[in-house]
């Protein structure tokens, strides 16, 4: 019934699963019963480390009763489930593939983000996010939803097995004001908060560094003694992920390159003190 097949995609289909089993109150036991398969094979099914087909994923919606359109959905994930590198053009923060992501997260050994414009998700505070998020077109009960949503990720650098986590950041991130500068504070004050954890680092590039790799975009790189790197990249209405070991090389050599560039942590926790302070007087 499965193969052993290992992508962004699976993972966003297991996931997938997983919800729709757990929505309807069953067990991994019990939806193993009604498929008449054993519950490991479920579980694996369900943790994204092996692929079904579309024929076997319709099966189990089938004895799940999903809805049409949630059957759809699924069934759109897994017809395309064996891609190793997962490109979306579209709406931002599409949810099978920032379902994916999040299981990367949750199962990481290390997560390195680089950011060049803005503050990483998950080190924001509530009012840099909502800033962020209502900067563009989502109605206000949208932009709550997706802020509490964002906010939610941030467990995964306190849980108990939480990923050592590196932010690399540009000087001018903690320059701009956004949400006004009394938001910008109290951001910066988070990032020192953040960074008193011993699994949590934060660089600046600063200025003075000039032109370096960073400025070519935003990613996040995470790496995992479960699972092969992967790293994923958004922007605007586009987002991807990849997994190739020739790409993810590229990714790699950059965050090598940018920590070359950037201050240490302890010279970068001093720089946001400083813009702290700045923030704050300049909204009194």
């Amino acid at each position: 019934m499965v193969r052993k097949v290992v992508s962004p995609r699976t993972r966003a289909l297991g996931a997938a699963l997983k919800g729709a089993r757990e929505a309807k109150g069953l067990t991994v036991r019990e939806l193993a019963r009604r498929l008449g398969i054993n519950a490991m094979a479920v579980s694996r099914i369900e943790n994204g480390t092996r692929v079904v087909g579309v024929e076997d994923v319709a099966a189990i919606l089938g004895a799940l009763s999903t809805s049409v359109a949630e059957r759809e959905q699924v069934l759109a994930i897994a017809r395309e489930a064996e891609s190793p590198n997962w490109s979306v053009i579209g709406s931002p923060g599409v949810p099978t593939q920032l379902t994916a992501l999040v299981a990367y997260e949750r199962e990481a050994r290390s997560i390195t983000e680089v950011n060049p414009l803005l503050v990483p998700g998950l080190l924001q505070s509530r009012e840099y996010a909502r800033a962020i998020v209502g900067s563009g077109t989502a109605n206000a009960e949208e932009l709550e939803q997706r802020v509490n949503y964002r906010l939610a990720r941030q467990d995964v650098l306190t849980g108990r097995n939480a990923p050592h986590y590196l932010a690399i950041i540009t000087e001018s991130v903690l320059r701009i004001p956004v949400g006004g500068h009394l938001a910008m504070a109290e951001q910066c004050i988070r990032l020192l908060s953040m960074v008193e954890r011993s699994n949590v680092d934060i660089q600046v590039i600063p200025d003075r560094a000039g032109a370096h790799v960073g400025l070519a975009g935003e990613f996040v790189y995470i790496e995992s003694d479960h699972s092969p790197p992967v790293a994923h990249l958004e922007h605007l209405s586009a987002s991807a992920l990849v997994t190739k070991p020739r790409d993810l090389v590229v990714f790699q050599r950059a965050v090598d390159t940018l920590r070359t560039v950037s201050m240490s942590t302890n010279e970068s926790i001093e720089l946001i003190r400083l813009f702290a302070t700045h923030h704050e007087s300049e909204s009194s």
